[in-house]
């Protein structure tokens, strides 16, 4: 199995590391005909209008929508954003993958997100937690619960 990771724009080779951790074969796709290569998608965090306009301009809008069809695709943060069938922001041409409305900058700008050492019961040391902006997805099938 292999699983290719969007690599538009966004936090990519992350998810390709993660993917390397727990041995499954990622690799990057850039354009349609990667997608004979990959068995499942992810369409990682970033900045989603970007990518929702590179997603146009290099044509893979479609082959998304028809790769999703027999085969998993999953987003995180403005993945998730880009998979939703509804977005609050007009300039996104959404995936119409799952039937959700996201809303984006929920929780704040870019310039919202920081850094902070935290406390955790379980942890003698405290860690270093990042607080990002992300979007909310509200449900618009009974069918899907968060």
């Amino acid at each position: 199995m292999t699983i290719g990771v969007l690599a538009l724009q966004g936090d990519f080779s992350l998810h390709l590391k993660v993917l390397s951790k727990l041995k499954v074969s990622g690799i990057l796709v850039k354009k349609t005909t990667d997608f004979d290569l990959i068995n499942g998608l992810i369409i990682p965090g970033g900045e989603s209008t970007v990518m929702s306009l590179l997603i146009d301009k290099f044509n893979l809008y479609k082959k998304i929508k028809d790769f999703a069809i027999e085969n998993c695709v999953y987003g995180t943060c403005a993945g998730a954003i880009l998979v939703s069938s509804e977005c609050d922001d007009k300039k996104i041409n959404t995936l119409d993958l799952i039937k959700i409305k996201s809303l984006r900058n929920f929780y704040g700008r870019q310039i919202n997100s920081f850094s902070k050492k935290i406390s955790i019961n379980f942890l003698k040391n405290k860690i270093n937690a990042s607080f990002i902006r992300a979007p909310k997805l509200k449900s618009l099938s009974k069918k899907i619960r968060f």
